[in-house]
């Protein structure tokens, strides 16, 4: 009797893992999260300080220097007129001047 609930139990363990033997099982699997999308209304170019030893730009009241972070964004760039933000993979640039300047 034990040898056919074993043999039972093998059989169901293998069909559940028949698809791919090297995923994990699902329940050790993080939840897949969407991640929203970049608004670039949430992010307020202020003032750019360029210096020779040094480049600020103030965002959201925040003074940040290449390489920081604001709100989940990183500072990887900074211009005369604008600032270049990545998130994720994703750049964008945020200006001092309007669109149509």
């Amino acid at each position: 009797m034990a040898k056919y609930v074993l043999l039972i139990c093998a059989l169901l363990t293998s069909t559940v893992y028949a698809n791919d033997p090297t995923r994990p099982p699902h329940w050790l699997q993080a939840p897949a999260q969407s991640a929203p999308a970049f608004n670039p209304d949430k992010y307020q170019l202020q003032q750019i300080i360029q210096h020779p030893q040094r480049q600020v730009a103030v965002i959201n009241g925040q003074l940040l220097r290449v390489g920081d972070e604001i709100d989940g964004a990183r500072l990887v760039r900074i211009d005369a007129t604008s600032v270049q933000l990545r998130v994720r993979r994703a750049e964008y640039r945020l200006s001092l001047l309007s669109e149509g300047s």
